[in-house]
């Protein structure tokens, strides 16, 4: 913004006040305009926001819904390796202990971004956003974080569940890790459903 001062001398009071009004308006009008641009970034930076954030999250849901799909196969595999293994400890006296153990299962986990919400936390939009709006977004991110590191529990469950040998010790400790899996699934389940239902809002 460039002020310039009077072109000539001053002969009056008057002549100053003038001036001095002139240049007021002038910054008065500089100042209106500037706030007027940066008010309408904010907006179009809010705006694009939104809709990053709600296709992101229309993208996780699917993602999610997906994965969520496949978790009663495989409880009921965790399950059917238990009961094996109970049977192979003799904790089943009337089943004929199995030969072989096969500890094999799988789970299809959730690939869920948040690309979109650590943007808008970068690019400050959420400061511009209205609180409910921030409150709304922040409560299905803090979930999906939740649910996301349960996801890698249960992972990590699956890794420590291999096990060589067939001695009481070692196949006692596949056990122990089977059963904690299967109560990882549930525990990923109910968070998945609120997760869902967090999503749905949207």
């Amino acid at each position: 913004m460039d002020i310039h001062g009077l072109m000539g001398p001053v002969s009056s009071w008057r002549e100053v006040i003038t001036h001095l009004g002139i240049v007021t308006v002038g910054i008065l009008i500089a100042l209106g305009l500037e706030g007027t641009a940066e008010w309408v970034h904010h907006r179009h930076l809010v705006a694009e926001a939104h809709q990053n954030l709600k296709s992101e999250i229309a993208d996780n849901r699917v993602e999610l819904e997906k994965s969520l799909a496949t978790l009663p196969a495989s409880e009921k595999q965790v399950r059917t390796i238990i009961d094996k293994l109970d049977s192979i400890q003799g904790s089943d006296a009337g089943k004929a202990k199995p030969k072989s153990l096969d500890i094999r299962y799988s789970f299809d986990d959730a690939q869920l971004a948040n690309a979109s919400w650590t943007t808008a936390q970068t690019t400050g939009a959420l400061s511009f956003m209205g609180y409910a709006d921030v409150k709304k977004y922040s409560a299905v991110y803090d979930l999906q974080r939740e649910y996301i590191e349960l996801q890698k529990d249960l992972i990590q469950r699956i890794i420590d569940s291999s096990g060589n040998g067939s001695d009481k010790k070692t196949l006692d400790g596949i056990r122990d890790r089977m059963s904690a899996a299967d109560r990882s699934m549930l525990g990923l389940a109910q968070v998945g459903k609120s997760l869902d239902d967090e999503y749905k809002k949207f």
